[in-house]
């Protein structure tokens, strides 16, 4: 979350697709991805009552997530989500692991912050 202007907070949600397994058996690629909104309220109340609606069918969760939650509850924060889109901006790196130097596949947290600060210039 960043103060852009008076009243006006950019967010912005990170995510990382892929596995970290750099031997032949590991994914392909890694993605890095920052999905950014000026004030992204016009989801909350939508969001919310999905969410409510879900305890209240007997599905227990603490917050959504793509890759736990089950297709049908993906599918409603998609639409959710997908009657805004043009307001939201999507970036992404693509990382091929083979390429990637050795130095930064043995040390998570400078492969981390090397990728996060890529995505974010």
């Amino acid at each position: 979350m960043v103060e852009i202007a008076h009243n006006k907070v950019l967010y912005i949600f990170l995510d990382e697709g892929g596995n970290f397994d750099f031997s032949v058996s590991g994914t392909k690629f890694l993605t890095f991805s920052a999905l950014s909104k000026i004030t992204p309220l016009d989801e909350v109340p939508e969001l919310s009552l999905l969410k409510y609606s879900l305890w209240r069918d007997g599905h227990e969760l603490e917050r959504f997530h793509a890759t736990e939650d089950l297709q049908f509850i993906r599918d409603s924060v998609f639409q959710i989500l997908c009657k805004n889109l043009s307001n939201y901006r999507l970036d992404t790196v693509v990382i091929e692991k083979r390429k990637t130097n050795p130095m930064l596949q043995s040390d998570m947290v400078r492969f981390y912050r090397t990728m996060f600060k890529i995505l974010m210039d």
